[in-house]
């Protein structure tokens, strides 16, 4: 059963934990470098508060300690969202000092009407990446409604995305993650054909089940970035210095063998931008099988763009998932905006980014308004995509 659609709430007068999307990269210096999701975010906030909730904001930022490159270091403090959101809203946002315990419980009880409580970073509890009941239940407390609205959290078994639903006495999904569900539906049945679908960006290994499932339904796969350059190299192609993963060059020919069983079109670049490393300010075009041992590949070459947007003319359904080179520097960020340019030029087709890098090349070209629909999802979205099952989605179903 389809879980329970925020606009279904009665928020008046009620406590409402919304779990948001707050995972933003910051500046050395701590400060807010993209606030996409921050402002999707504070458009769902303003909903609620507009409906007569008291608010609670709950959310984490940057990896859990266990996976951060330095594990002696905490996970960053939400002050600065606190910030940005109160001026955004143009509320009082308190900042709780911790995400559950003595001190969040007292905040929340003290709220008031047309206050937001912003609880600190989910990632200080050990509670929230271990999915303790325990934590769950703590945060399930500040709420009498539940509103999970980061949708690129709900491929994890985390506290807050699979727990605390079922210790609330209602629960939702918000706004953003219905938004998602209708659009990245479209890609998975009914899908528009000709389906045409750019794959980029590094992480094969998260890839892999994705690409199977999608060499099934597109009529033609194209691969560029890291990606590309691990199935040109088991191609046989000299990839240099190329971010390459060659642990999973058994995969990468089995997809490829298999796309010749089933007649399913891939295709990889046939000329790439190489260069010293992602610090050089210019690269030269070469054949994406022939980089020289100095160089790496780091963005798809011009004549890769003009072939893959012709493969995009007569497509009906377009995705663009993940970066066609080191988009982070604008030096090699051409290919990606290129190919996003393409799509949105295809009169009436249906065209989907996805990716954190992917979607902010193409907001920083001022294209993401021409998009049909840009995923916050990253992995989240890549999994739906393929069928699996997403646990905190299946924690929301009544």
């Amino acid at each position: 059963m389809a879980p329970r659609s925020f606009s279904e709430l009665d928020l008046a007068s009620k406590r409402v934990l919304l779990r948001a999307d707050l995972d933003v990269p910051l500046t050395p210096a701590g400060g807010l470098t993209d606030t996409d999701r921050l402002d999707a975010a504070a458009r769902t906030m303003r909903q609620a508060l507009d409906r007569g909730a008291r608010l609670v904001v709950a959310g984490h930022m940057g990896a859990p300690p266990a996976q951060r490159k330095n594990r002696q270091e905490p996970p960053p403090s939400l002050e600065v969202v606190g910030s940005y959101l109160a001026e955004k809203l143009g509320r009082d946002v308190i900042l709780a000092d911790e995400p559950a315990g003595d001190g969040a419980r007292k905040v929340v009880g003290d709220l008031r009407e047309g206050q937001i409580v912003l609880l600190e970073n989910l990632h200080l509890a050990p509670g929230e990446v271990g999915c303790e009941e325990a934590f769950a239940l703590a945060l399930a407390s500040y709420c009498d409604v539940f509103v999970s609205d980061a949708f690129c959290t709900l491929h994890h078994r985390w506290a807050s995305t699979t727990r605390v639903a079922r210790h609330a006495s209602e629960f939702a999904t918000g706004p953003l993650v219905e938004r998602e569900l209708v659009n990245l539906a479209k890609l998975t049945t009914a899908v528009a054909k000709p389906y045409v679908a750019a794959i980029g960006g590094i992480g094969f290994g998260g890839k892999l089940p994705f690409l199977e499932k999608l060499l099934t339904q597109a009529n033609t796969v194209l691969l560029g970035g890291s990606l590309g350059n691990t199935f040109v190299r088991a191609r046989g192609g000299s990839t240099g210095r190329s971010l390459t993963e060659e642990d999973k060059l058994p995969n990468a020919r089995s997809i490829i063998r298999k796309s010749g069983q089933t007649g399913g079109d891939l295709r990889l670049p046939q000329d790439v931008v190489a260069a010293a490393g992602i610090r050089a300010t210019d690269g030269r075009i070469v054949q994406a099988t022939q980089v020289p041992d100095e160089a790496a590949a780091l963005d798809i070459g011009p004549e890769t763009v003009r072939s893959f947007s012709e493969v995009f003319s007569n497509a009906h359904t377009i995705l663009l998932a993940g970066p066609m080179g080191a988009c982070e520097t604008s030096e090699f960020a051409t290919g990606t905006i290129e190919l996003a340019r393409a799509m949105t030029r295809v009169a009436g087709a249906f065209t989907v980014a996805i990716g954190a890098e992917t979607t902010r090349a193409i907001r920083s070209a001022g294209l993401a308004d021409r998009f049909s629909h840009v995923s916050m999802g990253d992995r989240a979205a890549l999994e739906f995509l393929r069928g699996a099952e997403l646990p905190g989605l299946v924690a929301l179903e009544p």
